[in-house]
């Protein structure tokens, strides 16, 4: 997230120290931090059924809503936050309208980062036919994208998203 604009390059990066002192002002520059990596993984009842069993916590999706939540999202502390991460989010459906969340809420933690719930009515149905949904979120700098597989989120021939 300190991806914003870059440091000035000094009088170093104009040359006037010389050529290996200005190479070394605009690589300074021009260095961006890598971002750590995020999980995003699809929540919705079944997969919830799931996870109790497994003893992992997960937040509460409604039944009402596909859920898509990305775990470890690093966040900028600005006010209305979950309107910007509704905006710049959608689920791509392969020759479909793309599926905007209807509500995103965002569960800060006490290391900084935090996991984000994107929530998608169901009134707009995903079918086998889509054979794959692709989650796109972006916050400013930081794009994520996940690819999930509808024929993978079915449990005993039945889909289960």
């Amino acid at each position: 997230m300190e991806a914003g604009v870059s440091k000035g390059v000094g009088f170093a990066g104009i040359g006037l120290l010389g050529a290996r002192r200005q190479a070394e002002a605009l690589r300074r520059a021009n260095d961006r931090p890598m971002p750590d990596a995020v999980e995003v993984r699809w929540e919705s009842a079944p997969v919830r059924a799931a996870e109790q069993r497994a003893n992992e916590t997960a937040p509460a999706v409604d039944d009402a809503y596909y859920g898509v939540v990305v775990y470890g999202m690093p966040l900028p502390r600005r006010w209305n936050l979950a309107n910007e991460l509704k905006s710049g989010a959608y689920l791509k459906r392969y020759r479909k309208r793309d599926l905007k969340p209807s509500r995103v809420r965002i569960l800060r933690r006490e290391d900084g980062l935090a996991t984000v719930v994107y929530l998608f009515r169901r009134s707009v149905e995903i079918t086998r036919k889509e054979q794959r949904v692709e989650f796109v979120a972006q916050l400013d700098r930081l794009f994520l994208a996940q690819c999930f597989n509808v024929e993978e989120m079915s449990l005993m021939g039945k889909l289960e998203i």
